[in-house]
């Protein structure tokens, strides 16, 4: 009935002495030794200037892809809805 369970007992003994151990102050990425986030030097980005074509193109793209997005999300909910009644019913039929 009792058998087993040493292991357990060692395994709490150890955590128990590792918790007494003071604890280590952890390093969050990007710290130095002075505790203050270090983001290195100044540096200075340079892009092409896109042609006005490619702006408008870029765009057009961006709102077709929104478009299509808000129409598969509303597809979904109707789904969803036209479901859950489906199962209602169902339920309601056989169960109540």
């Amino acid at each position: 009935m009792f058998e087993g369970g040493a292991g357990h007992i060692a395994d709490m003994i150890s955590r128990l002495k590792a918790n007494r151990n003071p604890v280590r102050k952890r390093k969050h990425f990007g710290e130095n030794e002075e505790g203050f986030i270090h983001f290195g030097s100044h540096l200075e980005l340079k892009y092409k200037e896109g042609s006005e074509a490619d702006k408008q193109r870029i765009m057009k793209q961006i709102k077709a892809d929104l478009k299509r997005q808000s129409r598969l999300e509303k597809s979904m909910l109707v789904l969803s809805i036209v479901l859950f009644i489906v199962a209602f019913g169902w339920f309601a039929r056989n169960f109540i």
